[in-house]
């Protein structure tokens, strides 16, 4: 598909989260993106959200991103399930956790540490360390993306087994066959999610293979803001991605 299609109906939209699997995805679908990672402005009460809806879920609620686990903590205390690292981190259903073994390697210090000096001497780049690799922010100078590439490929080609992906503003480094999508299909086919409904929120190219996952196991694949899309339905901005999760728990709890 070129564009995903027009916003759901409300009936195709009043999900019941006491059934469902709850993919959210963090930068540009629960909050608002920002020019650096660490910008991030996180709404009131988007934990107390998450928290009610991980019970109403029990247990089914994920949310999604290229941060790390410890990163995405420092701005929120993520009280649900967390896919972290682009996939390379799960922390599911009352603390099972896995990281990939790449994570706090020599070699993937080493690689961190050369994407720091880079970036450092080119102004408007920023660098965020996941568990198993780095992503390289260029919201704040997109005419450096080719040159970017081009460096990435270069330092990432030190270390096997490890690939670059392309987000809207980011280009990520991190292990092969560990990607989002992956990290989905491997969540739904836990014994603790078998039979729910997937639903997905996701904001950005990284997210496609993840989304056209939920789309072709039936479930509900909702694109967040512009771009070309897989999904099947599209939503303006995290606003209203917030208020599609607040209305869905009103009516779990009998209070719609």
């Amino acid at each position: 598909m070129t564009g995903a299609g027009p916003r759901p109906p409300e009936g195709l939209l009043r999900v019941d989260p006491r059934d469902a699997a709850l993919f959210l995805g963090f930068d540009g679908a629960l909050v608002e993106r920002a020019a650096r990672p660490g910008e991030v402005r996180v709404p009131a009460r988007l934990d107390t959200l998450l928290t009610f809806l991980d019970r109403a879920s029990n247990g089914g609620t994920v949310v999604l991103t290229g941060r790390s686990r410890a990163a995405l903590t420092r701005l929120l205390p993520v009280p649900c399930g967390v896919i972290a690292s682009h996939g390379a981190e799960r922390h599911l259903f009352g603390g099972e956790a896995f990281v990939h073994p790449l994570a706090g390697s020599a070699i993937l210090l080493e690689l961190q540490d050369d994407l720091e000096r880079l970036a450092a001497a080119r102004p408007g780049l920023a660098v965020e360390r996941t568990a198993a690799g780095a992503t390289v922010s260029f919201r704040r100078c997109p005419e450096m993306l080719d040159d970017l590439r081009r460096l990435c490929r270069s330092v990432a080609s030190a270390v096997p087994g490890l690939e670059m992906r392309e987000t809207e503003d980011a280009i990520a480094l991190g292990p092969a066959g560990a990607g989002l999508a992956r990290a989905v299909d491997l969540a739904l086919r836990h014994r603790a999610l078998a039979g729910r409904f997937p639903v997905m929120f996701g904001a950005d190219e990284a997210d496609e293979p993840a989304l056209d996952l939920v789309r072709r196991r039936g479930g509900l694949s909702v694109r967040v803001g512009p771009g070309p899309s897989v999904a099947e339905y599209r939503v303006e901005g995290p606003a209203e991605v917030r208020g599609l999760l607040a209305g869905w728990l009103e009516r779990a709890m009998g209070l719609a």
